[in-house]
């Protein structure tokens, strides 16, 4: 019982570190161009994961942080939308972000992107 709890709680942290604004301490995304765009403000380099928000409450994920999902400080990154994961255009994308290479989950923040 106790493991089938953990995805949900782990889950639930989450979603109440997300923000519906589309910015949150110098981050933010958009919809532009048919694309999800990261914007990062901050003096720091971030890393992200991109999925599509229904998708988000039926699969596991852990963070990753490497070259791949790095958005460098004071830039922004035009995602393909195969670089979001489940996404369905019409449907609410999470980023999800941190800017350290291993996070602990209180480091984790999200933003909630509305592509329609």
């Amino acid at each position: 019982m106790r493991r089938q709890i953990l995805p949900f709680l782990f889950l639930l942290l989450l979603i109440s570190c997300t923000s519906v604004s589309g910015n949150v301490d110098g981050v933010s995304g958009v919809w532009k161009n048919k694309k999800v765009m990261i914007e990062n403000g901050t003096t720091s380099s971030i890393y992200y994961f991109a999925v599509e928000q229904g998708v988000s409450e039926v699969i596991n994920w852990a963070p990753h942080s490497s070259e791949d999902n790095k958005v460098k400080r004071f830039s922004s990154l035009s995602l393909d939308n195969n670089d979001v994961y489940g996404f369905e255009e019409g449907k609410k994308v999470i980023i999800y972000y941190w800017s350290v290479k291993d996070p602990k989950l209180e480091q984790i923040k999200g933003i909630v992107v509305n592509t329609n």
